[in-house]
């Protein structure tokens, strides 16, 4: 009795804590959610779906269940057939932000609680330290987190959408038998298998896969049962995904993303971003599942065999179904046009699920002891480690932007207030990280707003007549702040560990350090060629005796340098207007004379103070590829320099990297002709890549120091079982 009491109050400490990790986890994902703003496709679908442009009596706002049903016909038979995805992609805009941002969160919960359900079912509440593990992993690997997860278009499409993909595979995954009211329970089934089949092209596609997998191998042995339902669940699914597929072929969306590359040059993209963005968790798939196999040695003959599966199989088979779906799911875009990062999120969600499948196993067949604990506490811990600066710097990352969407916001309720229908606003800087909603997204441009799809749709949402970029406008700055505790958390994790050498060996970009490309800014030191100074009094002839000349002088008041001159001619004893005088690329200070009189003298000399303007170039690294003859460059990064005209910047190439003289500095002239320049980089050769790796070599070493303290103390575990076994 006794016994069973404190197993009650363990499973309910274990449930607190597993409540205290998913409250911690909602506040920081809420918070980072509060700094996201729209962008790009939520201004449309806002209102009711016409096409890519608004109809000709304008946008209309959702009014009734019918404008509902017409938005979705129209984006599916027009754009894509991604009903699920749609559906809340529609449904996240018909409300306020903030809410939106509790809702998102709730859905980023839901979606690591069911990824610990399809591992350990019905006791998910009784691993905190693994439902711990399992948010963390989604913080640094659901592929493409900006756009995927903090945009509110992206989210609706793949975090919501996976949401109803998981729930789909829960009774496929546990083998689910119904007793009765078999014909509601395929009917539910059915609904969720449209759902699933209909949210979006990879995960659709690798749904089918796993729901069949486990369809197969959980087949009745020898009667039907409640078979028939899994069967039509599957059927749903296909179904559900070639309609979608057929529906989208000739949208337009498909006709703006259908150009594809060479085969070999694509598959090439497919193998790359694969690995930068799923590579390490297919390692500690393969890995982790080695491990389990081989503690296993009759596992595939007991898949096979007419027996049940026992727990620690089931999670076996289960990791196998998740991790050869994710690789299908990588093979299923080969035959997509366009390779973006958030592509990769349904495969990285079936690489954790698999991950933690094969955990659970390894626990199981370990009998839980305390060695696989002290492992999968320190992975934690590490992970935790990591996370607590990458969040930050993400976040700070975010911060900018989110000031920009601000100032958008409040012009636009000052334009109504004022009815004011034209409304300045400035621009966006570019985005290269991958957790900012703003990366490889349309937001405000220049150019004729009428004609300018993102800016149409924005005047709409603002509810003004016309939005312009006018980057004059400044910038405010927004008063939200950070909630609290995550400020508390950070300073004290920066007193604790921030100053520590071992934080300071440990160089991830992006989660320990910032990459610096620009390593320097500074006034050119070469003088260049000298500006004439003298006056050129060619012009003066002895028939106009009264006329002079004078030679007006900019000097830029930073380096106290003439950097251009203009010769103006007048009557003499005559006052002239210089009240405009200008130099391109400079700004006139405007302590500057207004007039200039003229005397007799045949020398005469104005000085006029200019200062360069301090500008923004986005200067893009590409890394040069070759698809046959067509040259192909794949952007690596985003810098941004902030200097002034005549400036000398020396950047730095990426790591692995170098600019194609071979060398990895570079030194940019700063001039005031354009705000873009690309500059391409090349592969350094393979010892100099692989030095630059040496980062990551401890994870290699730790890895090989776990699977050998694994095999020891498993070893010691079965000797100590079989002298038990003897003593008994």
């Amino acid at each position: 009795m006794q016994i069973k009491k404190l197993s009650i109050i363990k499973k309910y400490i274990l449930f607190f804590l597993c409540l205290v990790v998913m409250a911690t986890i909602f506040i920081y994902i809420f918070n980072i959610n509060r700094f996201s703003g729209l962008t790009a496709d939520d201004f449309l679908y806002h209102f009711v779906y016409t096409g890519e442009w608004p109809a000709k009596g304008g946008p209309q706002v959702y009014r009734n269940l019918w404008d509902w049903l017409v938005a979705i016909y129209n984006h599916m038979t027009l754009w894509n057939a991604r009903l699920t995805s749609t559906f809340f992609t529609i449904l996240a805009m018909q409300f306020p932000k903030y809410i939106f941002n509790v809702v998102n969160t709730l859905f980023f919960l839901i979606l690591g609680l069911e990824m610990n359900i399809l591992a350990t079912g019905k006791r998910v509440f009784r691993y905190p330290l693994q439902l711990l593990l399992t948010y963390l992993l989604m913080w640094f690997f659901l592929s493409g987190f900006g756009s995927t997860v903090l945009w509110v278009s992206g989210a609706a499409n793949y975090l919501w959408a996976t949401t109803v993909i998981l729930a789909f595979f829960i009774p496929y995954r546990f083998n689910y038998h119904v007793k009765k009211h078999f014909t509601l329970m395929a009917w539910a089934i059915v609904g969720l298998g449209i759902l699933a089949g209909m949210s979006n092209e990879v995960g659709s596609a690798t749904s089918i896969l796993v729901v069949g997998f486990f369809t197969y191998f959980n087949r009745p042995k020898g009667v039907l049962n409640d078979f028939w339902w899994k069967i039509v669940g599957v059927l749903a699914t296909i179904f559900a995904f070639l309609t979608m597929i057929v529906l989208s072929l000739g949208s337009s969306e498909s006709e703006i993303y259908g150009e594809k590359d060479g085969l070999i040059y694509h598959i090439s993209q497919i193998l790359s971003n694969t690995m930068t963005n799923s590579g390490i968790l297919f390692l500690v798939s393969i890995v982790l599942g080695s491990v389990v196999l081989f503690s296993q040695p009759n596992f595939f003959r007991s898949i096979f065999s007419k027996r049940d599966l026992t727990e620690d199989e089931g999670s076996t088979l289960s990791g196998i179904i998740f991790f050869v779906s994710a690789l299908a799911g990588v093979g299923a875009m080969a035959i997509s046009p366009a390779l973006f990062p958030r592509l990769w999120f349904a495969v990285n969600v079936l690489l954790m699920i698999s991950i933690l499948n094969f955990l659970t196993s390894y626990q199981m067949l370990r009998k839980d002891a305390f060695f696989t604990y002290t492992v999968l506490a320190l992975v934690t811990l590490f992970l935790m480690f990591l996370a607590i600066p990458s969040y930050h710097y993400h976040l700070n990352n975010l911060k900018p932007f989110y000031n920009v969407f601000y100032t958008h916001e409040k012009l636009a309720k000052e334009a109504r207030k004022t009815g004011k229908q034209v409304v300045r606003m400035p621009g966006i800087q570019i985005a290269d990280d991958l957790y900012n909603p703003y990366m490889g997204t349309p937001y405000i441009m220049t150019g004729n707003p009428k004609k300018l799809w993102s800016n149409t749709w924005m005047a709409a949402y603002w509810g003004v007549q016309e939005v312009q970029l006018d980057n004059n406008v400044a910038i405010q700055t927004s008063p939200q702040q950070n909630i609290r505790v995550i400020d508390s958390i950070q300073n004290w994790y920066d007193d604790k560990f921030g100053k520590t050498q071992l934080f300071k060996k440990i160089k991830l970009p992006g989660i320990t350090y910032q990459p610096k490309y620009v390593l320097s800014v500074k006034n050119d030191s070469n003088k260049g060629p000298a500006i004439n100074q003298k006056l050129n009094n060619r012009n003066l002839s002895t028939k106009r005796p009264w006329l002079r000349n004078a030679l007006i002088r900019y000097v830029d008041v930073t380096t106290n340098r003439v950097v251009g001159t203009e010769r103006i001619s007048s009557p003499n004893f005559n006052h002239y207007d210089i009240s405009h005088a200008a130099i391109s690329g400079y700004q006139t200070l405007a302590n500057n004379p207004k007039s200039y009189y003229f005397t007799d003298s045949y020398n005469q000399r104005i000085t006029i103070k200019v200062k360069p303007p301090l500008m923004r170039i986005n200067v893009y690294y590409n890394l040069i590829k070759h698809d046959k003859k067509i040259i192909k460059p794949t952007r690596l990064a985003t810098v941004v320099i902030t200097a002034r005209s005549g400036q000398i910047a020396t950047l730095k190439a990426p790591n692995r990297y170098s600019f194609t003289n071979g060398k990895q500095t570079m030194r940019l002239k700063v001039n005031d002709a354009s705000s873009e320049r690309e500059i391409q980089l090349v592969k350094l050769p393979l010892r100099k890549r692989l030095n630059a790796y040496s980062e990551y070599y401890w994870l290699i070493g730790a890895t090989l120091l776990w699977i050998v303290m694994d095999l020891i103390f498993s070893v010691i575990q079965r000797k100590w079982n079989e002298r038990k076994d003897k003593e008994l």
